[in-house]
């Protein structure tokens, strides 16, 4: 039998207390090996206590998945599902957090320990570095941190990745046409 996981079923949602705090929070995270996230708000499901925020998740490795998010919790809990870290550099978002005051936020509700980091690779020499970004997938060539909407994307990721690539102008068409054709669908509809 799989145990519940946390913020990956209805029933064990990640609680945050806003939407703003579900998109800092999401903005901010990465898989496990560090690939950047794209997401979007399929709909909100209803239990016996709040509703739930239903996203889908794809990571720039093209690999999907579902998250679960209480947007009515009276705290946050910023601690990333199994298979998932925040990237390391999350002061912007800090700062986000105290410039809109989210829900009156202090420095204890928006701490997050440092083992739920992920550690980027440093390279010692250049020909290290090119390697890496060789081996890395088209998309996260494109991505510079995670994004995604608060509302459903119809064609998730095609239109959202399109969109975010048309505002992008270090990319050319042809680089922006190997993006796109690199990206794998789901096969999975929702309603």
């Amino acid at each position: 039998m799989n145990p519940v996981k946390y913020g990956k079923c209805p029933g064990k949602p990640i609680n945050l207390n806003s939407i703003p705090a579900s998109r800092v929070y999401l903005n901010n995270l990465v898989t496990s090996k560090g690939f950047h996230i794209l997401y979007h708000r399929i709909g909100s499901l209803y239990s016996e206590k709040f509703p739930v925020d239903h996203y889908e998740i794809m990571s720039s490795k093209n690999a999907y998945d579902d998250l679960y998010i209480n947007i009515y919790s009276e705290t946050n809990a910023w601690i990333p599902p199994e298979g998932y870290l925040f990237d390391s550099c999350h002061e912007i978002s800090l700062d986000y957090l105290y410039e809109n005051k989210l829900q009156d936020i202090d420095e204890a509700e928006i701490a997050i320990e440092e083992k739920y980091f992920h550690k980027k690779a440093v390279c010692n020499n250049i020909e290290d570095h090119i390697k890496r970004v060789n081996s890395l997938p088209p998309l996260e060539l494109f991505l510079a941190k995670s994004d995604g909407r608060n509302g459903r994307v119809s064609n998730f990721p095609y239109l959202l990745i399109d969109e975010l690539l048309r505002n992008s102008f270090m990319f050319s068409d042809k680089l922006q046409k190997r993006v796109l054709r690199s990206i794998k669908p789901r096969n999975i509809s929702y309603p």
